[in-house]
């Protein structure tokens, strides 16, 4: 038996249906359709979001991901106080660790005052905060706080069902 997931919320009394739920009993049949496990804007957010993580991980691993939006020059800038004013383009490398940002071309001397080795590579370590997100079609979600969500109202959706 599947837990049955629709799309819409007009095909979610078929869908159950699909799935036989009516067949245990009607108060079974109601209980899955009140718990709204479709995706539409009054459905269960997070019924569905665990649905559509299953769906996800059966064609690719679901991978978590640095989330790197909450990176600001404001945060860089306290660790590297000569962060350049003009970047533009910052994000996170595919290795998710090295921080890059575009600069407006320098000429020689620009570059030696600011003091750019010749390779145009600096190196430092810092402390930036960075989330550890799911990253799913039209949204990113963190993990820890999804992964709990997610646990709890598996929990509640079973509990739901046993007792109808």
């Amino acid at each position: 038996m599947q837990f049955p997931f629709s799309e819409t919320a007009a095909g979610l009394d078929k869908m159950v249906r699909s799935r036989l739920a009516d067949k245990v009993s009607s108060s079974f049949f109601q209980a899955i359709l009140d718990l709204k496990p479709h995706g539409e804007h009054d459905g269960h957010e997070h019924l569905y979001l665990l649905h559509k993580l299953d769906i996800l991980d059966k064609h690719k691993l679901l991978i978590p991901t640095g989330d790197f939006t909450t990176l600001s020059r404001e945060i860089l800038v306290q660790q590297i106080p000569d962060f350049p004013m003009g970047i533009t383009n910052c994000s996170f490398s595919q290795n998710y660790r090295d921080v890059v940002w575009k600069i407006s071309p320098m000429s020689r001397a620009q570059r030696r005052a600011a003091k750019v080795p010749a390779s145009g590579i600096s190196e430092q370590i810092i402390d930036v905060p960075i989330d550890i997100v799911f990253t799913i079609p039209s949204s990113r979600r963190s993990v820890l706080p999804t992964l709990r969500e997610l646990a709890d109202i598996t929990r509640t959706t079973i509990e739901i069902m046993r007792s109808a």
